[in-house]
Formats: structure tokens, C-alpha cells, sequence
């Protein structure tokens, strides 16, 4: 759904997964997201960590951390509207 939702404002947009971390009834994946903005052409690269709670086997809570004080900065709002479901 996140990366549908961006394909319109980021080309070639991609989350690398770097590690995964076992937190019991949570997993932490840490990465990095990347692109290119579809009408400036700039590229972004933000180091982000997805938590993932768990409860019976499925996810209860999902969260994201990303580090703002990248050339990532821009692309957040538009991921984290794209994963509540918001227009774009």
C-alpha cells in the first residue's frame, strides 16, 4: 500500500532492509528509504526503523522512526500519508 501510494510523487522509491532485530513480541527492521521525486528529480535517502507489534501472530501496531535531518526530510510526509491511507 506505502509503496503504490508513492509510485505518483517518487520514482523508483524502495525501502532497503538493513537488519532485523528480534524485540520479543516486536521486530525492528531497520533500513533505508530512497528515491527520486517525480517533478524536481531529486533524490532522497532516509534512514528509517519500522517496529512491528505483535500479538497471536499478527501485527497489532506498526511504527515508523526516520531520521529528519536527512535529504529525506521531504518524502516523510508523503510515506506516512500514504500509510494512514490519506490522499496524497
Amino acid at each position: 500500500k506505502v509503496f503504490k501510494a508513492n509510485d505518483n510523487n517518487w520514482k523508483n522509491f524502495a525501502y532497503e532492509i538493513e537488519q532485523f532485530l528480534d524485540a520479543g513480541d516486536s521486530v525492528i527492521v531497520i533500513g533505508k528509504y530512497s528515491g527520486y521525486h517525480r517533478i524536481s528529480g531529486k533524490s532522497m535517502s532516509a534512514v528509517a526503523a519500522h517496529v512491528y507489534d505483535l500479538r497471536e501472530v499478527k501485527v497489532c501496531r506498526f511504527r515508523m522512526f526516520a531520521d529528519t535531518k536527512t535529504s529525506g526530510m521531504q518524502c516523510l510526509d508523503s510515506i506516512w500519508r500514504s500509510v494512514i491511507g490519506e490522499k496524497i
